[in-house]
């Protein structure tokens, strides 16, 4: 430290100055700002291969920044001096000019962070050229003068240049403009440098005449890191700093700089690990090539590593894998994290030392450092080690830091210190502003402060305290300035979203977040609705984990009826509540870092949290009495308990709807919004003409009621709130659900489903009787209205996505005419399904009703009898296959076969669907045929009891098939249990499938009833020589059979087929009375029978689809359904099919029709080759006959195989 201060000395005095090392150059900034200052000033920041062009705007306490950057070409930077200024001052110019500011003269500050000599504070003459530049004719020429030159030459604007100075002095200057107590100015980044406060009779190398003698004090930038050049150092100079030096680009200059500089310190860390891996002592003494090449070791590698908690090497071992080392052992880790550690600390403490140097010379107390650059920004323990040895070194204290309340109440005073110094003027930008940042840092204090204490401390107390979030609410419904909204929707969301404690319930939460959510709306589309939606869902999810909230986010304020000059006092008092009143005395110096009042810290509660201590500290608030306090009580237990009394206002309540795919809103309510909007606009210009007088005081909790003038201009009025709705977030969201941005259409879709899963019953409640239901559906229906007519019914199957983020793009493969279009319709499917399968009961019942009535009801059953109607009944076989959610799967069957259980009279139909569908199977067109057969199969394969028991089952369960007039012989060839199932039928059925034993589903004559199945095909006709060849179907249909077992579990079916008692008819279900002879199967078994009777004459396609149907109904576990299909010996009544009886009717055709064509054996082998082997070929007309002979034989194998399987699962 001695050295270090003797070279300084030694580069202050004119004697020896031209040969010192530590040269101490003259600023000739003899000024430091206090916070007063007011103006536009241009900088402009030159040092590499990009410059920055910034204005400033000072206003006392506040500023604001523009920037831009501008690139230098290549060809620039090693052309002349005069085209590398000229290009500068090019830039200058169009910066200025698109601030429309060419005419005023704006003062710029030139900071140039290349070795230069200074004479004045215009005028410094380049030393030499660094960085990669090497302009000609500008080496020992004065940079101010070339640039005041090319500005001249352009004759544009007015700049007058009237600074230049490097980035040490200028992180100092920026640091005294926010802290008037800053002496010093610090880089530790790439380099590092010093500059600090001398006093100016000790700067004798200063030209007298550039400089004024009777100011005391002048900057001095040390250029510190040449210290060393002159062997001071060698003693602490290792073999590895050696190494970095001999290998630099300046050898024996900057070894000061080598020490503790970025640029080299993770080539450092690298020369000592490569000397331990070749020691053997590191990696078992293997070392990668990349570690030992030079420049590998980043910098910010020794700053990550270090950042590693303890005991956990999770970044070492990441690095170390890019360097090409894996599976390295936690000691190896260590020992690496501790050459890193050595590395930086060994920086800190020779910077500290310096700073400690320059204290020390300086002789002040209560000195701050201002500090910049990447080493110390990024290195998570560089501040700590620099301020632990600095008090160790220093003879002079170092100031102390700001406690985290000084920094929270400074940068919240900053905040409002903006709309003091815009009372007339709120236009501009808020990303202009310096607002975002002071948010930013709030947030961080009050994030960092959860972190660092178990308890709430005093800054979230000072917040909940003041109702800091009331104005910042009011402020965003202004829009003041323009994008304000969207800073505070982010700073609360991310606030509450990261905050370990439950805010909710405060009313100085709750508050402005009914008011923030009250303000979003997407009707209009707001460009802002990408944050809106983000702080909507980050309010479910808090309400989701705090359920006790539900109520107080979801009631919406009530409408304010208090005269104007009541709220206007009661605002008044809100805003002293979250300000400090002015005191009118001028002082030189700055006034934000004059030391805070401790008086804040009376207001800090460690038992924020407990409600009774809440209680007490409410009735012992000095301004209790107050209006406002009153008034703000009231209307928060209103808020609460008045939930049912109160009509909904929602942006979405009074909208009308159209067949487009949007929802639009109605003119007047575009036109009470309008309104609303410029009251709230003049509304913020009073709030600031209030906010004129006042000022932030040092003391934290004094409020001076006699600094207001008691006048009506003067208040902040509240932005008009509207009436309360019963459930405000949710009308929030649905306001969303049209938004044309995908991105937010789900985010609102998340936080919809969130408040409809809360367990809640009440309010389940209230959202099944909101406007939701109604919503989601008519989306749902216009989204459906939407897809083309002309998209082919066949690509309706490749479409596979989910309404989540996470749904596969279209990609060219996947792409065909209207996919977009029926893609966003079973999105939304998709979605409607997810939501009711989560919801509560109320509200998934409530929604999937209305789905039911408004959607398939009113638009698809008509859309049947189109002219696309094969494009509707494929997209509704598709949503049947979709579907998930038990409630909707009951509604939908609800729709497709009526909600009457009691069987149809034949040519009399209740369900018009149904009936509809069942005629679309006899039309000309094939292909409606095929989609309707699919609909039906998919609507089997749901396992609806509603819907096997409107299709089939309610015609069978009364047995009216069977005839037990048969003759005794008949019966016992068929099963010897029929006798005893006849003495039983007057007994209970069994509901219960714990005994599986079953006669019906296991006859003891199983080898006859598949024999007739696998005789069906006379011989000369089977194509397949091996007869006992349905074996092989056998493990398939056992998989089958498996999962239908499983999803008929629950169904409650009997166990045997048994006859029912003759008191089971009724005059209602006359086709019941099996004593009158007749038996009516259904029009849906009718249709199958009729189907199968027709195969000769179908297409593969339908006679596909036909048998793979029936073969479906035949694995159902039910005793009557199986054997009227499955049971060929079953004795029935006169006149009444049975699948048997339709198949040996086709047999008989094929027997008559086959043989007459030549060569029938031969193409009968071909066709089943043909269609085995899936081969396309032309169809020929004749070929329908061949092919139905092929279904057949296999439909026969495959009822032998589903019968043996199920009488193996029955024994």
């Amino acid at each position: 430290m001695q050295k270090l201060t003797d070279e300084i000395n030694r580069g202050l005095s004119r004697a020896t100055h031209d040969d010192a090392i530590v040269k101490c150059f003259t600023t000739y900034v003899q000024d430091l700002p206090n916070g007063t200052e007011k103006g536009n000033f241009l900088a402009l920041d030159l040092g590499g291969t990009n410059f920055r062009v910034l204005l400033i705007t000072l206003d006392r306490q506040n500023f604001d920044m523009k920037s831009k950057i501008y690139a230098i070409p290549q060809s620039l930077m090693l052309g002349t001096g005069t085209q590398l200024f000229d290009h500068i001052a090019q830039c200058l110019a169009l910066f200025v000019k698109d601030l429309n500011m060419q005419n005023e003269v704006l003062p710029l500050g030139f900071t140039f962070s290349f070795p230069l000599t200074q004479y004045g504070l215009t005028e410094g003459h380049l030393v030499r050229w660094t960085k990669g530049f090497n302009c000609s004719g500008v080496i020992g020429e004065d940079v101010v003068a070339l640039l005041e030159e090319a500005i001249s030459r352009r004759n544009d604007v007015k700049i007058d240049v009237c600074a230049i100075l490097n980035d040490t002095t200028g992180t100092l200057m920026s640091c005294a403009w926010k802290n008037r107590n800053c002496r010093i100015g610090l880089i530790v980044g790439t380099g590092s440098n010093a500059c600090y406060v001398e006093k100016t009779k000790n700067a004798q190398c200063a030209i007298p005449g550039n400089y004024s003698e009777n100011k005391s004090h002048m900057l001095i930038n040390t250029e510190w890191g040449a210290f060393g050049e002159s062997g001071v150092l060698d003693f602490v100079i290792t073999e590895f700093d050696r190494a970095i030096d001999e290998n630099s680009i300046n050898p024996t200059k900057q070894l000061f700089e080598k020490m503790i500089s970025g640029m080299y310190m993770g080539e450092l860390a690298r020369l000592v690990l490569e000397k331990l891996v070749n020691a053997g002592l590191l990696f078992g003494g293997k070392c990668p090539s990349d570690l030992r090449n030079r420049g590998k070791f980043f910098t910010k590698y020794v700053s990550e590593i270090e950042n590693d908690p303890k005991g956990r090497y999770t970044n070492c071992r990441d690095i170390l894998a890019e360097l090409g080392l894996r599976n390295v052992s936690d000691q190896d880790c260590e020992n690496v994290r501790y050459v890193c550690s050595v590395v930086s600390r060994r920086a800190a403490h020779l910077v500290s030392a310096g700073i400690a140097a320059l204290l020390n010379k300086m002789g002040e107390d209560n000195v701050t450092v201002g500090i910049d650059g990447s080493v110390y920004r990024f290195h998570p323990y560089f501040h700590d080690l620099m301020t632990a040895k600095i008090s160790e070194l220093q003879t002079y204290k170092i100031a102390p830091p700001a406690t985290p309340l000084q920094d929270f109440t400074y940068h919240w005073k900053q905040l409002m210190n903006f709309y003091v110094s815009h009372l007339t003027d709120c236009k501009v930008p808020v990303q202009n502003t310096n607002i975002p940042r002071h948010l930013d840092v709030l947030l961080e204090i009050l994030l960092q402060e959860e972190k660092e204490v178990n308890e709430p401390g005093p800054c979230l107390e000072y917040l909940l305290q003041h109702k800091l979030l009331d104005l910042l609410a009011t402020l965003a419904s202004a829009e003041t300035p323009p994008g304000m909204r969207t800073v505070c929707l982010a700073f609360l969301r991310k606030l509450l979203g990261r905050s370990k404690y439950p805010l909710l319930h405060h009313a100085s939460i709750y508050a402005p977040i009914q008011r923030l959510v009250a303000l979003c709306n997407g009707n209009p589309p707001s460009p802002i609705e990408g944050e809106e939606v983000q702080f909507l869902l980050t309010i479910c999810f808090l309400v989701c984990k705090y359920p006790h909230v539900t109520n107080i986010i979801n009631d919406a304020p009530i409408v304010q009826t208090a005269s104007n000059s009541t709220k206007k006092d009661n605002e008044r008092t809100e805003i002293q509540k979250v300000t400090y009143v002015p005191t009118r005395r001028r002082t030189n110096s700055n006034p934000l870092f004059e030391p805070l009042d401790t008086q804040a810290v009376t207001l800090i509660n460690p038992n924020l949290f407990d409600k009774e201590q809440r209680r007490l500290l409410r009735s012992n608030r000095s301004f209790k009495t107050t209006a406002s306090s009153q008034g703000s009580s009231r209307r928060s237990n209103e808020s609460i308990s008045s939930r049912e009394e109160s009509m909904s206002s929602s942006p979405l309540a009074q909208k009308s709807v159209c067949d487009s795919p949007s929802i639009d809103t109605k003119s007047n309510e575009q036109w009470k919004e309008k309104r609303q909007e410029d009251s709230s606009g003049n509304k913020i210009d009073e709030h600031l003409q209030n906010l004129r007088d006042l000022r932030l005081d040092t003391d934290c909790n004094v409020y001076d009621d006699a600094s207001y003038v008691a006048a009506d201009n003067q208040s902040l009025k509240s932005p008009y709130i509207p009436e309360k709705s019963k459930c405000l977030l949710l009308d929030a969201l649905m306001s969303y659900l049209n938004s044309a941005d995908n991105t937010v259409r789900i985010r609102a879709c998340e936080g919809i489903m969130v408040l409809a899963s809360l367990d809640d019953p009440s309010f389940a409640q209230t959202v099944a009787r909101s406007e939701l239901p109604s919503i989601v559906t008519i989306r749902l229906e216009n989204l459906f209205n939407a897809i083309p007519a002309h998209v082919d019914h066949l690509d309706i199957y490749n479409v596979d996505v989910t309404w989540g983020l996470d749904s596969p793009l279209w990609t060219k493969e996947k792409k065909f005419p209207g996919c977009r279009q029926v893609a966003a319709f079973f999105m939304w499917f998709d979605y409607c399904d997810q939501l009711i399968r989560e919801a509560q009961t109320e509200f998934a019942e409530t929604l999937a009703r209305t789905i039911r009535v408004m959607f398939l009801e009113r638009i698809v059953t008509p859309a049947l009898v189109d002219h696309h109607v094969v494009l509707i009944t494929a997209l509704v076989t598709k949503c049947l296959k979709e579907i998930t959610s038990s409630i909707l799967c009951i509604e939908v069957s609800y729709w497709l076969v009526g909600q009457d259980r009691d069987p149809e009279i034949p040519n009399v139909w209740t369900s018009p669907v149904l009936h509809r569908l069942i005629e679309n199977c006899f039309t000309d067109s094939n292909d409606l045929t095929v989609e309707t057969l699919k609909l039906f199969e998919e609507a089997i394969d749901k396992r609806s009891e509603h819907i096997l028991h409107c299709l089939m089952l309610n015609y069978l369960s009364t047995r009216a098939y069977y005839d037990n007039t048969a003759a005794d012989s008949a019966i016992a060839s068929w099963s010897d249990e029929e006798d005893e199932r006849e003495k039983e039928k007057k007994g209970f059925l069994d509901l219960s499938y714990e005994q599986n034993h079953s006669r019906t589903l296991a006859p003891s004559n199983i080898h006859r009833v598949i024999n007739c199945f696998l005789s069906l095909m006379p011989r000369y006709l089977q194509t397949d020589p091996d007869v006992n060849n349905y074996e092989k179907y056998m493990p398939a249909w056992e998989r089958q059979y498996s999962s239908v077992l499983s999803d008929c579990a629950l169904m409650a079916w009997p166990l045997e087929a048994v006859m029912v008692d003759d008191s089971a008819s009724s005059d209602s279900r006359p086709e019941a009375d099996h004593c009158s002879g007749r038996f009516y199967m259904g029009p849906f078994l009718s249709m199958l029978f009729d189907k199968v009777s027709n195969m000769p004459r179908q297409t593969y396609e339908v006679n596909l689809e036909v048998t793979g149907l029936i073969s479906r109904l035949a694995l159902l576990p039910h005793p009557y359904l199986h054997e009227f299909l499955l049971n060929p010996l079953l004795p029935l009544i006169p006149g009444t099919k049975s699948l048997f009886l339709c198949l040996q009717k086709v047999v008989k055709q094929l027997v008559s029709e086959i043989p007459k064509t030549a060569e029938s054996k031969t193409m009968l082998k071909e066709t089943r080759l043909k269609l085995l082997s899936d081969c396309s070929q032309e169809e020929e007309k004749e070929n329908i006959l061949y092919e139905s002979a092929i279904v057949t034989e296999e439909f026969s194998k495959d009822l032998a195989a589903i019968a043996y399987v199920k009488y193996h699962h029955s024994i």
